[in-house]
């Protein structure tokens, strides 16, 4: 059976980063600098560190605010979680999903959780990849508990031999409903 795609996240889905704190302090410190003939060195340098201190803490905030990339085929999920991480599972190797605060889809497997954080779509991803795992322990029922049309044959064959037996009052309706059940292992 051939790949197909049945769900991907598109870049339109995605919240942008918002750098404008970071824009801005930029700013500002640039002004206080090129005026630094007037302040001190000392300054300048708590200006320096406060500026950096600020850009990581912008960056790190929006780092974690980066939504993840989520494509969902017939036969794996893969992409890209909100920390960066390159993702690709087979469907046979995903165990449950569960949804989460903050747009977040949960993907486990028997090695651990994959979050897909910031998703506008998570509802429909975690839709689509439930119904693969009912589909997937339907089937796995059905091949576990299967009865050949031999044995299905030979059921029948016994059954209607006994009904014969009832038929012709060699057995009691009592003998036949036991041998019935018995035959059925019900």
């Amino acid at each position: 059976m051939e790949e197909k795609i049945l769900i991907t996240s598109k870049k339109s889905e995605q919240k942008s980063s918002n750098y404008t704190p970071t824009i801005i302090f930029a700013i500002i410190t640039g002004i206080i600098s090129y005026t630094g003939a007037f302040l001190e060195e000392e300054l300048l340098i708590v200006f320096g560190a406060i500026f950096a201190f600020i850009t990581i803490l912008t960056v790190l905030a929006n780092h974690k605010n980066n939504p993840g990339i989520l494509t969902v085929t017939n036969k794996r999920v893969y992409g890209c979680t909100s920390r960066g991480e390159r993702i690709d599972l087979p469907i046979d190797s995903i165990t449950s999903v569960g949804l989460a605060p903050s747009y977040t889809i949960i993907i486990r497997t028997s090695s651990g959780s994959i979050k897909f954080s910031h998703l506008s779509n998570c509802n429909k991803y975690h839709k689509i990849i439930s119904d693969m795992l009912i589909e997937r322990q339907d089937k796995e029922k059905i091949q576990s508990t299967p009865q050949s049309t031999d044995q299905n044959v030979s059921i029948i064959e016994e059954l209607g031999k006994f009904k014969e037996l009832l038929d012709k009052n060699i057995i009691t309706q009592e003998e036949f409903e036991q041998k019935k059940k018995q035959i059925l292992g019900l």
